[in-house]
């Protein structure tokens, strides 16, 4: 029913029933939907939780992986 995040990780989001169609696509319309991450890191990180707000990139080399692309 819908493709989210195609330009990074393109996965696919799929409903059960029609019902669920409607309120999910309402939801990415109305720009309400929201996203949380998982990331990988090679050292402990200063904070228990931040947010990330810069845009992510094919890590080169890394099928299937993203990074941070400044």
């Amino acid at each position: 029913m819908h493709r989210l995040d195609a330009e990074t990780t393109g996965i696919l989001l799929f409903a059960k029933s029609q019902g669920a169609v409607e309120s999910y696509s309402e939801l990415f319309e109305d720009r309400r939907m929201e996203k949380t991450y998982l990331a990988v890191l090679d050292s402990v990180p200063k904070l228990d939780e931040w947010t990330c707000t810069l845009k992510l990139g094919p890590a080169p080399g890394q099928i299937g992986r993203m990074k941070v692309d400044e």
